[in-house]
Order: structure tokens, then C-alpha cells, then sequence
């Protein structure tokens, strides 16, 4: 049974506020991914007047640098392993569902047999999945305000950082698929073989299908509440064909011989 989870929460952001103190960049990205979280709904402000429930997990956080990101370089990480007072931890209670994933050899074999290739990611994907308000006491947080006042926090959305996310995930993917597939055929095939967690991999032999897979892709991925960015290819006529802002740092990409280019942690 989960025990008191707030003084190990309380510690972390007591931890926190130190380094802020002496490191303002840390704090200012700190502060800024909150404040999206906020302004995107993601995350809701708990009254001072409200009773403490009965169930809930405080989840301590602590931010991560991520020096090759193309787009949030500071990630909030949450914990949902720490220990509460009983020993046990919120992931501990979880359960943490099917393994869904493709593996990730079959990704790439698959990807590799087109002459047209492409990638690109579903942006947020864990928080564009809203969780049961019934589980949000679940998914508390400590923030300092300006006025250095402590307050709560629910995270309304997956949250990484739980065993479940994965599952959650994927599982979402897969009833987009089922509700929405039979308008997209092309992208239901990319969804369904070519696939890494929020990574897409796929090809065509010739250009007219390659565009209309791209087309098939952006429209099932926002038919869920999934927008699509970061696209990458080794066509320039097919990337003319999107729009630049969502190209890899918003600039043309053409991979060619003597071009790198990242994917799924390889080069």
C-alpha cells in the first residue's frame, strides 16, 4: 500500500531551490517548461482550501540537459520510483500493460527497402493523452511560486516517468488506428511497421506515393491529437512538399552520402 509520499517530494524541491539559487539558466528553463505545461493545460492548479485525499502520490522531479535536443533542451523528469513512507512506490502499484513495442531491428529492416525514405516524430506525444481525473491525485507535484510559496500541482496528462507509460502509449496508437485507419491505408501501415515510440520511419519507391503517405500521415497522427514534426528525407522534392517549420531545425534537409542523420539513436 502506498505510504506518505510528500516529505521525499518536499527534500527534492528543496534540492532544487538551492541550485536554482546558483544557476539562473537552470531555473529560467525550469520555469519555462512549467509554464507550458500550465499554458497547455497539462498540469492544474490544486486550491489551498482542498482536503488531502486519502490516495496520492507526490511525484518528486528534477531536470534533465539534453545537449542534442533540436527543441526543449531542459526535460522535467518525474519519479514515479520513489519510495514512500511504506516502501512501496507509485510504479510499484502500476500495472504496466502488454508489450506493444515493435522491435526495433523489424523497424529498420522495413524502412530500409524503400528508394524515398522519411522520418518524423509525434510531437509530445505521452502529453497529448489525457489520464482519468479520478487518477490525478496520482500525478501531484510541488512547484515554488515567485513568492517562493510551495503548491500543488496535478498533471492531467501520461506522465513519463511511470512503468505504464509505455503501454498507455502505444495502446492509444493503436485505437487511433482502429477508429481512424480505414481513411488513411498508407499511414496505418506506417503506424503499424514503422514505428519507435513516438518515431515514424517509412518509404515509397516513387515520389507521387511518397507525398501521399506523408499526407495520410499528418492527417491520422492530428485525427488523435498528435501534431507531426521534425520530418526528414532524402528527397528534396518531397520535403519542398512540407512545410518548413516542421523540417529538423526548421531548415531543408537532404540526406545524401555524406549526410548524417540521427535515428533512433544511430547514425
Amino acid at each position: 500500500m502506498l505510504g506518505d509520499s510528500l516529505p521525499t517530494a518536499t527534500r527534492m524541491l528543496s534540492t532544487l531551490s538551492n541550485k536554482f539559487k546558483s544557476n539562473p539558466w537552470y531555473h529560467q528553463s525550469y520555469s519555462d517548461f512549467t509554464r507550458e505545461y500550465k499554458m497547455l493545460n497539462h498540469m492544474r492548479l490544486v486550491p489551498l482550501s482542498a482536503p488531502e485525499p486519502k490516495r496520492a502520490f507526490y511525484l518528486p522531479h528534477h531536470g534533465v540537459f539534453r545537449e542534442t535536443s533540436d527543441t526543449t533542451r531542459l526535460r522535467v523528469v518525474f519519479n514515479g520510483s520513489a519510495r514512500t513512507s511504506t516502501g512501496i512506490s507509485l510504479n510499484d502499484t502500476l500495472y504496466t500493460g502488454a508489450k506493444l513495442q515493435i522491435d526495433l531491428f523489424n523497424v529498420l529492416i522495413w524502412f530500409r527497402r524503400y528508394n524515398i525514405v522519411f522520418t518524423a516524430d509525434m510531437g509530445k506525444i505521452y502529453r497529448q493523452i489525457e489520464v482519468h481525473p479520478d487518477d490525478w491525485n496520482l500525478q501531484r507535484i510541488l512547484w515554488n511560486k515567485e513568492d517562493r510559496d510551495t503548491v500543488t500541482y496535478q498533471l492531467t496528462t501520461v506522465t513519463y516517468g511511470l512503468v505504464r507509460v509505455p503501454f498507455l502509449a502505444l495502446r492509444t496508437i493503436l485505437k487511433l488506428i482502429t477508429d481512424e485507419g480505414k481513411q488513411y491505408p498508407l499511414a496505418t501501415e506506417v503506424l503499424f511497421n514503422g514505428r519507435y515510440v513516438d518515431d515514424m520511419y517509412r518509404g515509397a519507391d516513387d515520389i507521387e506515393e511518397a507525398k501521399k503517405t506523408v499526407e495520410q500521415v499528418h492527417h491520422l497522427c492530428l485525427a488523435g491529437g498528435f501534431p507531426v514534426h521534425k520530418w526528414t528525407n532524402n528527397s528534396p522534392s518531397l520535403l519542398k512538399s512540407i512545410p518548413r517549420n516542421k523540417h529538423v531545425n526548421s531548415t531543408t534537409v537532404n540526406i545524401s552520402d555524406s549526410t548524417i542523420i540521427h535515428t533512433v539513436g544511430l547514425s
